[in-house]
């Protein structure tokens, strides 16, 4: 009978250890819980382009196209002189980015001046977009250290201009090149939910093939883009 009561006396013991050790030291912060799925993700950025004041021509892109005085432009690749371009044929139609004339690849990014966005978790972003030929469009993050990364899903080409929209933590992660716009040298993957999204300094997208010129060959059309996710002053970073 002493036996068995010391007996039960350890197991209770042990229990209340294990129970004790489960709860959060005082003072400190419970993890936040993922959100669930469903839960609406707040518009964090949303680049659109400042119609033609006479529609019908098409010129070189450059900040004073992006509509609103928080945003930057960023252009990467083989964009100069006049690789990227703006372009709003008629008054119905979405103001766009052309990358017909890219003699390689170029990619097209845009960032918040006071804040970085947080698009981990259910963080979302989405375009529009009509793509002809074999291209595809891919999304491209700038990471708050520096690091670039693009997608491997891909928004095709389609008979008009669509919304597309990709979940990013759903997305395998493929180091660019930003000097170049190539996947880089290292050959590295990130697997979906792997890479840190927490603080993302610039958003947009690039096109892995060279553009066909003007016409009916083969080039990418992308208006507005919009991140879904949580703003991040920059001020409160360590760095920039």
């Amino acid at each position: 009978m002493i036996r068995s009561l010391a007996a039960s006396t350890v197991a209770l013991a042990l229990l209340a250890v294990g129970l004790a050790a489960q709860q959060p030291a005082a003072g400190a912060a419970a993890a936040p819980r993922p959100a669930r799925v469903g839960t609406p993700v707040p518009l964090a950025i949303r680049a659109d382009w400042r119609p033609a004041e006479v529609p019908g021509r098409q010129e070189p892109l450059s900040q004073s196209r992006l509509a609103g005085d928080k945003l930057k432009l960023h252009m990467y690749g083989s964009y100069l002189p006049e690789g990227l371009l703006f372009s709003h044929q008629f008054a119905e139609q979405v103001p766009h980015v052309f990358n017909g004339l890219c003699q390689i690849t170029c990619a097209l990014l845009v960032s918040d001046k006071d804040n970085y966005v947080d698009l981990s978790g259910l963080g979302k972003v989405r375009l529009v977009s009509f793509i002809n030929g074999l291209h595809q469009v891919r999304v491209v993050l700038r990471l708050g250290d520096g690091t670039m990364l693009m997608s491997d899903q891909v928004i095709g080409p389609s008979s008009d201009y669509r919304v597309s929209e990709l979940v990013m933590r759903d997305i395998r992660w493929r180091r660019m090149n930003p000097e170049r716009v190539v996947e880089d040298a290292d050959g590295k993957w990130f697997e979906p939910g792997t890479a840190d999204l927490s603080r993302v300094d610039q958003v947009g997208w690039t096109d892995m093939a060279p553009g066909i010129s003007h016409g009916s060959g083969g080039y990418a059309n992308v208006g507005w883009i919009e991140a879904y996710g949580v703003l991040v002053p920059r001020a409160t970073t360590s760095s920039k």
